[in-house]
């Protein structure tokens, strides 16, 4: 007897499985994602999630029982995005994915010549000469190629070409209640024992770390589990010299994991990162600088000329200038200032630094205590760039390759 597991979006099923789920689908999904539906509690909780159908069977039998994986959109392309799948990825795979099933389906055509036949090698032969002109609203609202991309793609492309265009806030279900104990093994899932390896963040010094960590709990708590971070503490010197130097020693090593290196948005930074100009990096090691922000378009800064306010994006951006309003603000008000420190030859730049950084840690801890944990709106406006920097430090895990195949524990 066969069993199935369905994919929707907000109840609308738009991909149904048969005997079984790839490891890798499974991966995309936490174990803070699994809804239990049984009695009176589980109806209470499929009602509030729009589940009337599981609601109403387990108000009918006690002993009707669902396991439905459940995340926001936006979750789970973010979560995609870290491992690598995104819109680039997709359209190089699904042209693959076309090219295949036009050569299948000529050669099919030839010993059972069909109107329908040619009119898909027509159809797939257009969708695959328009490059970069196709959308994917044309993939998934045409049978051929959405055939052709249920049949060839890996079910990571597969879910990123159904949700891409979906509203962040719109839920994913993933019903695989009639899979589990014959195909997936319930315990190892509730332990969250099989995933794909996450990327690695590597930081600059143990406070971007703490920034990071903290920020991404309270910002994105369903990604905690999608990204690890490297520990430099251990590092007997800070700062982008010695992440360039390390970043290049796994490189020589041919470590597989894959590896982002996020460095300040300063002068120093951009001429450590001069060290990569004759070091071509392996598709799964990249290396960044944290993203300009508005904010520094036009702060007030101290040197030898005296104050001037001015855009220090580029020559001054550490981690400290990304904590918010709160964090960043004196007790009369102001913004604590930035002061310029040496030339830098390299890129002829000035390197600045804030002068009451410690100050500036002292008050975003403040705010971290304050939230308890929760990202309510004062903590949107509050880390509202803690909030661009991880967003973008998602986008950029999106072009950090693999090495190999993606490894994925076994579900049985």
């Amino acid at each position: 007897m066969s069993s199935y597991a369905d994919l929707s979006v907000d109840g609308e099923v738009i991909r149904t499985y048969r005997n079984g789920i790839s490891d890798e689908l499974l991966a995309i999904f936490n174990t803070c994602d699994i809804n239990d539906f049984q009695g009176k509690e589980g109806a209470t909780l499929a009602r509030s999630l729009g589940l009337d159908d599981y609601a109403e069977l387990c108000e009918d039998d006690d002993g009707a029982h669902f396991v439905v994986l459940r995340q926001k959109a936006g979750i789970l392309k973010r979560r995609l995005s870290i491992y690598g799948f995104g819109q680039e990825t997709f359209f190089k795979e699904f042209r693959l994915a076309v090219k295949e099933t036009i050569e299948r389906a000529r050669h099919l055509l030839d010993k059972y010549p069909s109107q329908d036949s040619k009119e898909k090698v027509r159809f797939l032969n257009e969708i695959y000469n328009s490059g970069a002109d196709v959308g994917i609203d044309d993939i998934i609202s045409n049978k051929y190629s959405l055939a052709c991309m249920e049949d060839c793609l890996d079910d990571c492309n597969l879910l990123y070409g159904h949700i891409c265009n979906c509203d962040d806030e719109q839920n994913i279900f993933l019903n695989i209640s009639e899979l589990i104990d014959d195909w997936i093994d319930d315990d190892a899932f509730d332990k969250g024992s099989y995933s794909m390896p996450n990327p690695l963040i590597i930081t600059e010094g143990v406070n971007d770390l703490y920034v990071l960590k903290k920020s991404l709990a309270i910002l994105y708590p369903e990604l905690i589990d999608n990204i690890s971070f490297l520990d430099t503490s251990f590092k007997p010197e800070g700062g982008a010299g010695p992440i360039i130097k390390m970043v290049k020693s796994f490189a020589s090593a041919h470590i597989s994991n894959r590896i982002l290196a996020v460095l300040d948005n300063d002068s120093a930074a951009s001429a450590a990162l001069l060290g990569l100009k004759d070091f071509p990096l392996p598709k799964n090691i990249r290396v960044i600088q944290y993203p300009p922000i508005k904010l520094l378009e036009a702060y007030p800064t101290i040197g030898p000329q005296g104050e001037s306010v001015m855009d220090v994006n580029g020559l001054a951006g550490s981690i400290e200038m990304y904590l918010g309003q709160t964090a960043l603000h004196d007790k009369h008000g102001a913004l604590e200032k930035i002061q310029w420190k040496g030339f830098i030859p390299g890129v002829d730049r000035y390197q600045g630094a804030l002068i009451n950084k410690e100050r500036v840690n002292q008050n975003f801890k403040k705010v971290i205590k304050r939230s308890n944990g929760k990202n309510d709106l004062e903590m949107q406006i509050e880390l509202k760039d803690l909030r661009f920097v991880w967003d973008y430090i998602i986008s950029e895990l999106e072009t950090v390759g693999w090495v190999q195949e993606p490894l994925v524990g076994s579900w049985a």
